[in-house]
């Protein structure tokens, strides 16, 4: 198959949605979104639009479309890190929680010289 990234068109005006990618490649939604992902990995330039107007996916025709899409990404970052770190407070909030609360069992047995307490 392929490569992606050579389907794609320069520029973001000749974007191609991903429904149109998923009737050329003949991949799935999930399967198409993981191959794009790889190959960014890899290194290609495979940038996306959002906008109404050109909304898909295409290979950069000037330093002004990369610069758009990396303050995008950068922002969907910081947005993602941001929702990893509440979580990660979060849980650190449950987790305390519920040691103390096993805490406090292990002093009632202890006090009380009773096991069978959970």
């Amino acid at each position: 198959m392929r490569k992606i990234f050579e389907l794609l068109p320069e520029g973001r005006e000749n974007a191609i949605s991903r429904r149109d990618l998923m009737t050329i490649t003949g991949l799935n939604d999930r399967e198409l979104r993981k191959t794009i992902a790889a190959e960014r990995r890899a290194g290609a330039l495979i940038l996306s639009s959002t906008d109404s107007e050109h909304n898909g996916y295409f290979r950069p025709a000037s330093a002004d479309e990369l610069r758009r899409f990396v303050a995008s990404m950068t922002r969907r970052g910081k947005a993602t890190f941001a929702a990893v770190a509440a979580a990660r407070k979060a849980l650190k909030q449950i987790e305390a929680e519920q040691e103390g609360k096993a805490d406090e069992r292990a002093e009632t047995r202890k006090a009380t010289g009773r096991n069978d307490l959970l």
